[in-house]
């Protein structure tokens, strides 16, 4: 069993560091939609990123059960679309492109360093 748990928490660390280090440029690929005026595309994809946030913050706790804990901004990532929500509802395309590119994708910058550290407590 603890193979198998072990295996869960290498797996899901693997998933997490592919996946944080493809935010950044998603961002820019959904702001540039946004700013052509692409709204159906720019909308997919940040559901897309949504629920991939969303992931990451389920993936984020699950971690601490098993004692794992990663200095990451996504909970900043979360409260940022909050914003981008508000600003999708009022349709002001211009400001979900902007919050993407000058806020949420800057979170992101150095995403590849991340790193899961196991402590004991």
């Amino acid at each position: 069993m603890t193979q198998n748990v072990n295996e869960i928490i290498e797996d899901t660390m693997k998933s997490y560091y592919e996946y944080i280090v493809k935010i950044e440029n998603g961002c820019t690929v959904i702001s540039n939609a946004f700013i052509k005026k692409d709204f159906q595309t720019g909308v997919i994809n940040l559901q897309f990123l949504s629920e991939g946030l969303s992931w990451l913050v389920e993936a984020e706790n699950l971690m601490l059960i098993h004692s794992y804990q990663i200095e990451s901004p996504i909970k900043q990532a979360i409260d940022l679309f909050k914003r981008i929500n508000s600003a999708i509802s009022n349709e002001d395309f211009e400001q979900v492109g902007k919050l993407l590119e000058n806020e949420l994708k800057p979170l992101f910058k150095n995403a590849s360093d991340w790193k899961f550290t196991k402590f004991v407590g």
